[in-house]
């Protein structure tokens, strides 16, 4: 597999990207009463449900899909699978660790259906900003961040004053509080984050700019986020674009369907971020 075909394959990932709990009486007041703060609780009470199921839908301000996906993740092991299909037939699959991201070769190659790289090989990358290799390993950080919904819930929690409650709605058939509010990406807003998180907001920075962006939520009764929502735009003025991305959160504390590919199905990715070297089997 080609260092152009896998920088396509995920960037058709990290376009969502940045793209993705207790009381149930309290949590439903602490939302309408004081949004910051059940958006501040929220992402403990989501992981505490162990598993949840995602899905994601991306959509053109005219109302055409270009992206859907599935996928699911563990917030006990930290462990996540997801699958994304764009309209045109292309898709991706990846399952994420805590050390490893093993991605789903469209078709085998030298007898595996997948290759890994570690935090190493995109630690590597990195190392030298100007390589085609440091593009793809920033845009594979930016899968993680997707398939590991605590990144997406741990930014709101942090980052969006003024968020504020604009109404009630049923989401897959669950009561949830709608808040809304804006991202914020500036310089002080990032210094002010918790180190941990710091660089995740560095990663968003760079898809939707210092101005952030704006995001709608909803919370179940129980303070779990049950939606994310946000507008990525491109182009210049008078002639932008605009893409709603949607990430939803059900079926928690349900099996997750995650399984770890056999070391023997799984080749070494790592030459894909450094061309000079060969791709060999992961032993």
């Amino acid at each position: 597999m080609s260092l152009r075909r896998l920088t396509f394959v995920v960037a058709l990932v990290a376009t969502a990207a940045l793209t993705l709990s207790a009381c149930k009486t309290s949590s439903a007041d602490l939302a309408a009463k004081n949004p910051k703060a059940a958006m501040a609780a929220a992402s403990k009470r989501t992981a505490d449900a162990k598993t949840v199921r995602l899905a994601l839908a991306a959509a053109t301000q005219t109302g055409v899909s270009v992206l859907s996906g599935r996928g699911a993740y563990d917030f006990t092991t930290k462990d996540g699978r997801f699958k994304l299909s764009t309209v045109s037939g292309s898709s991706v699959e990846m399952v994420i660790t805590p050390r490893t991201m093993y991605v789903k070769l469209p078709q085998p190659s030298e007898g595996h259906h997948w290759l890994s790289l570690t935090d190493a090989d995109l630690a590597r990358a990195n190392a030298d900003p100007s390589t085609a290799g440091a593009q793809s390993a920033l845009l594979l950080d930016n899968i993680r961040d997707q398939v590991d919904p605590r990144s997406t819930i741990d930014a709101l929690g942090e980052n969006v004053p003024g968020l504020r409650k604009v109404g009630t709605e049923k989401i897959r058939g669950v009561t949830t509080t709608h808040l809304r509010g804006r991202v914020d990406l500036s310089d002080k807003a990032i210094a002010a984050a918790p180190s941990s998180k710091r660089a995740a907001l560095q990663r968003a920075r760079t898809t939707f700019g210092p101005d952030g962006y704006p995001v709608d939520i909803w919370l179940d009764v129980g303070g779990r986020v049950r939606r994310v929502q946000y507008v990525l735009e491109s182009g210049t003025a008078g002639q932008k674009t605009s893409t709603t991305v949607r990430l939803d959160l059900f079926s928690f504390g349900g099996d997750s369907g995650i399984e770890i590919p056999n070391a023997s199905d799984v080749g070494d990715g790592s030459a894909l971020l450094h061309p000079g070297t060969t791709v060999a089997p992961k032993n």
